[in-house]
């Protein structure tokens, strides 16, 4: 008990304070240094030469992606008008999304097609009920076979 009434002295709470700073200060400030030495060791380069064609190519395939969805959208309605459908105002909202052909709303128009195709109606498809007393569907099909020859 004596040792620790020993250390109970300003001195040591002082040395307790400064090494809870020094805790506080390494985990605050601590990236900084490595930070600093990779960016001494790998300097930024500035920008790269010779990237304005991929960019291009890149922005010409979304641009032929678009107008592909455009088309088969277009399609869709007039499948539908061909069958009769009520699509008053799809056309003309499609024609408006591939207006968005920019790389800017370029997404916003992906959106929209996809949306707009969603929204086609289709003619419903025909089914006819199950029969229930129908035992033929229950018994598995038994292939022919052929005499086996003996000996």
């Amino acid at each position: 008990m004596e040792t620790l009434l020993d250390w109970v002295t300003p001195r040591t709470f002082l040395a307790a304070a400064a090494l809870i700073a020094l805790i506080l200060a390494a985990d605050r400030f601590g990236g900084y240094p490595r930070q600093w030495i990779d960016e001494w060791r790998h300097p930024p380069v500035g920008q790269a030469a010779g990237g304005e064609d991929i960019a291009a190519s890149l922005d010409g395939h979304q641009s032929r992606r678009l107008h592909r969805l455009y088309a088969r959208v277009s399609a869709e309605i007039s499948a539908a008008r061909a069958q009769g459908l009520d699509v008053t105002g799809l056309q003309e909202a499609a024609d408006a999304c591939v207006r968005l052909d920019t790389p800017r709303y370029r997404d916003a128009a992906f959106e929209r097609l996809n949306r707009l195709s969603m929204a086609v109606p289709q003619r419903s498809s025909r089914t006819h009920p199950a029969v229930l007393d129908d035992a033929s569907e229950d018994q598995l099909p038994v292939p022919p076979s052929a005499p086996v020859r003996r000996r």
